[in-house]
């Protein structure tokens, strides 16, 4: 970590920023209002002191979220309910900080930044996970929050859940709002340190612990991914034939999982096929254009049959069309960093992320006057 000590003051708070910026888009520990809130407040001095560089093309689309995300959205709820929601402008502000952080730093300084929050969360967070199982009173001193109706324990670096029945999950966590959701930052850690290092380096051998003990199903089969397109083979085989047995184990058990709680029949699969059923039985017009944000929440959410992903209640709110051009977007400001894209895409398929600052950052392309440039960066943290 020593290459962190020794670069400026000004290249370390804009990596505080971007990390803060992580942290408060992945935990449960602030609701969408205060995501907005905090991140703003961290943004704000860069744009007071006018740090931040705009980039014309990341411009334009900005200007095309604000006419998918005011102008149609609006013209959905005239149609369908004849009442405007305001929700649109929540989003909206949401990617516009999301537009000022791109125009902030680069894509490789926002891995360096995910790769610090990630180690140091890490380090406290896997042994905290470990002494709970043995020492369960250790929760005594630990804050407690409320999270989909549920409370649930949280020591900042790693949240501690409960199940239904009020019993400790088995998963880690770690400082997301569920392990899908962190998952996705662990996995771009391990590949941004990876297609860095070429080899195997303790800090990712703590990310692969940690996607283990996660136990989850989109986090296994990316992490598959991110392997088979990045680890050098033959440089890592006495690695992987290691970890080989042990992540099948983890794996199987998760197969097993699915196949008694969420697989046809389970209570898990029911929930999800209906709110799936019901936007598919839809007219072809509704499930290309959506609905809009008035009769989402009147209807659908209030029916209890909105969407628990980014691609189902995007396609519910503005349609299908909406996704796919979404994804697109993120495609084309994302084809140096290919396997980041499908790292993020996957994920839109199991959470609901893509408002989110630290995601819609990926939205953006690379503002090559940003604050601090990746190459620097990539030379500062050759060390972490």
């Amino acid at each position: 970590m020593s290459s962190f000590i020794n670069i400026t003051p000004l290249k370390k708070l804009n990596t505080f920023c971007v990390a803060s910026v992580i942290y408060i888009s992945a935990s449960p520990l602030f609701e969408n209002v205060e995501k907005i809130i905090f991140t703003t407040i961290f943004l704000l001095p860069f744009l007071l002191f006018k740090k931040i560089k705009f980039a014309q093309f990341n411009f334009l689309i900005l200007i095309l979220f604000l006419l998918l995300l005011f102008f149609y959205g609006f013209l959905l709820d005239t149609i369908y309910s004849k009442e405007i929601d305001i929700i649109s402008f929540g989003f909206f502000i949401s990617i516009l900080l999301s537009y000022f952080l791109s125009c902030l730093v680069t894509k490789e300084h926002y891995f360096y930044a995910n790769e610090i929050l990630v180690h140091w969360s890490l380090m406290f967070g896997i042994p905290i996970f470990v002494l709970i199982s043995f020492y369960p009173a250790i929760l005594n001193y630990a804050l407690t929050y409320d999270y989909g109706g549920y409370y649930h324990k949280t020591f900042i670096v790693t949240n501690i859940h409960y199940t239904e029945d009020d019993q400790l999950s088995e998963r880690f966590v770690g400082f997301g709002r569920e392990p899908g959701i962190t998952q996705l930052f662990y996995i771009i850690a391990f590949w941004s340190r990876l297609r860095r290092s070429g080899r195997i380096t303790f800090p990712i051998v703590l990310i692969f612990v940690a996607i283990l003990i996660g136990r989850s199903t989109a986090g296994f089969f990316i992490l598959i991914i991110v392997i088979l397109t990045t680890m050098p083979i033959k440089n890592n085989l006495k690695f992987l034939i290691f970890i080989s047995p042990i992540f099948l184990y983890f794996l199987f058990q998760q197969f097993n999982y699915h196949l008694e709680n969420k697989l046809v029949g389970s209570e898990s699969f029911i929930y999800r096929y209906e709110r799936y059923y019901n936007f598919f039985s839809n007219d072809i017009k509704i499930i290309l254009f959506g609905f809009g944000n008035t009769y989402y929440k009147n209807y659908l959410s209030a029916a209890d049959l909105g969407g628990w992903d980014t691609f189902l209640q995007l396609s519910q709110r503005y349609g299908i069309i909406s996704f796919i051009l979404l994804s697109y977007i993120l495609y084309v400001n994302n084809k140096k960093y290919l396997t980041v894209f499908l790292i993020i895409f996957i994920t839109f398929f199991s959470q609901l992320i893509w408002f989110y600052p630290a995601i819609a950052f990926f939205f953006f392309r690379d503002n090559l006057g940003s604050a601090l440039r990746g190459t620097q960066v990539k030379l500062a943290h050759e060390n972490l």
